[in-house]
């Protein structure tokens, strides 16, 4: 049994350069001194990456130890010895790979293949469109809680949907409850986005229901539930800052030790950096968290739920954990993987196409 041929490495088409918008250019020349061309085509390598440890794990078991990329951008393959080396090397080599050997300390990852979807054709979406990264607010009992979109999806049922962070929830411990209160669904509010919305709901209209993910998921996040008359404003596969062009997503990939990536956040705005971990635990009040995806990615308080992207896909949303590091101004940013969010949520679809009846999209 071989490793199946993966697609060659390509320049990015300027077509596919140019779908970069001006606010995420910005955010990588400052934070990672790399052009729009350099972005996607290190992107584009750690989904290689990705797609061959997953058909070398199927078809060599304990064989490749990790992935990652280099510090100049360079896919590297780390092989353990033994008899199936021989043939992976070769096969990590003709896919443009380079190779390592030894006892060289990797990661531990432990994913599937990354997905590979076709780019779709741009479609015209409502006005307003809510995209990744918008602010809203949640409410229960009078009391406010601000909060930031994820991803746009559809769940099981093909209903509109938003993936978010599970802290939007007031139940989690930011607020305390008066005794007697039984956790329910958040109610939901859009923050007007045109004159006419802040005539008539200048605090926000609502917009659906909040839905937290079950206790025993282990997986951070929750899911907006979108009221029918407000579906068609989520049916787009964009991430934007507001006043920025947006991105469109194309897909999911999963996380690849140096891999660029870049996080869309209400306060910060796109800021980039590299993959540093991956499969990482971490404590969160008590609890461990499993899982997690750890990045060089600044952000502030209150943006968990921000998404994150490498090239075209989606990567993940930033956990609520932030460990500032005492000597710098530096933190270090958690996100939960995207594909770990789609498992824990049979049905639930990212969406990978705007303004569709029946989205292109991909789920778990």
């Amino acid at each position: 049994m071989g490793i199946a041929s993966l697609p060659e490495a390509v320049e990015p088409p300027d077509e596919y350069t140019a779908a970069v918008p001006p606010a995420l250019s910005t955010a990588l020349s400052r934070d990672l001194g790399l052009d729009p061309a350099q972005y996607l085509r290190r992107a584009e390598a750690a989904q290689r990456l990705a797609t061959f440890r997953a058909e070398a794990d199927r078809s060599f078991p304990n064989t490749v130890r990790g992935i990652r990329l280099d510090g100049a951008g360079r896919p590297i393959v780390t092989l353990e010895l033994g008899p199936s080396t021989p043939v992976v090397r070769t096969a990590a080599e003709s896919a443009g790979f380079l190779v390592e050997t030894g006892d060289r300390t990797t990661s531990t990852e432990s994913f599937d293949a990354s997905a590979e979807v076709d780019h779709p054709p741009a479609q015209p979406i409502p006005d307003p469109p809510v995209l990744g990264a918008t602010l809203f607010r949640t409410v229960r009992d009078g009391i406010p809680r601000f909060c930031q979109t994820g991803f746009n999806a559809t769940d099981r049922d093909g209903a509109a949907v938003a993936i978010v962070n599970n802290h939007c929830n007031r139940n989690t411990g930011s607020h305390h409850d008066p005794p007697g209160i039984v956790p329910d669904a958040d109610t939901v509010l859009m923050l007007p986005a045109t004159i006419d919305q802040a005539r008539t709901a200048p605090l926000g209209a609502p917009i659906g229901t909040l839905l937290i993910a079950p206790a025993d998921s282990g997986v951070d996040y929750a899911l907006l539930r979108i009221d029918d008359a407000a579906a068609p404003r989520f049916r787009n596969n964009l991430v934007a800052v507001r006043g920025t062009a947006p991105i469109a997503i194309d897909g999911i990939t999963d996380p690849v030790i140096g891999a660029p990536i870049c996080k869309s956040g209400v306060l910060t705005g796109f800021t980039c950096g590299t993959i540093t971990s991956v499969d990482t635990e971490y404590a969160d009040n008590g609890a461990t968290v499993t899982g997690s995806i750890a990045t060089g990615v600044h952000a502030v308080s209150g943006e968990g739920g921000a998404p994150l992207i490498s090239g075209t896909k989606a990567v993940g949303i930033a956990s609520s954990k932030f460990l500032a590091r005492q000597a710098s101004a530096e933190v270090q940013l958690y996100f939960e993987p995207i594909r770990k969010i789609l498992e824990a949520e049979p049905g639930l679809t990212l969406r990978t196409t705007s303004d569709s009846a029946d989205p292109s999209a991909i789920s778990s």
